[in-house]
């Protein structure tokens, strides 16, 4: 293969842009979009700290398709594991997905997300000390993975 990943610029394999900035995009439009919370498909948390997928069947049907190339729940998730987001297993925000160069607002931070070469470790997923040392300062995680129950609520 001649073509080489490199997150997105004129060179890569998509000229739309790398997954994190069309992620950004998407999640960015849909919330703003929404006229009602019964419209939300996918929307940032309260604080803008993650992002959930509120319609998993809406989602794949009608969002996917108009950012990526699929409508697979599955690619989508690994896209999201080869980029290094975490999943959120308890509090209110359960099921939404953080990354901590990710966040409402902050479009330059996603310069930080970069795709990782191979899977890692089962129970490590790319979240080093560093990672949970922020989550943590954010209030974000209990444990990898794992968010408070004072962590604020979906908005």
């Amino acid at each position: 293969m001649a073509a080489t990943e490199q997150g997105g610029g004129a060179g890569s394999k998509n000229a739309r842009g790398s997954f994190p900035q069309k992620l950004y995009e998407l999640v960015e439009g849909h919330s703003r979009a929404a006229q009602s919370e019964e419209d939300l498909v996918v929307s940032w948390c309260e604080g803008g700290l993650a992002f959930i997928v509120r319609d998993l069947g809406r989602f794949c049907e009608e969002v996917l398709p108009q950012h990526f190339c699929h409508n697979k729940w599955a690619s989508f998730i690994r896209q999201l594991n080869l980029y290094g987001f975490r999943r959120i297993t308890q509090g209110q925000s359960s099921g939404a997905y953080w990354h901590k160069y990710f966040q409402r607002g902050q479009p330059q931070l996603l310069r930080g997300i970069t795709r990782t070469r191979r899977a890692t470790a089962a129970g490590d997923q790319g979240f080093d000390d560093d990672d949970h040392a922020f989550a943590q300062q954010r209030q974000l995680v209990g444990g990898p993975g794992v968010a408070p129950a004072s962590y604020g609520g979906l908005a």
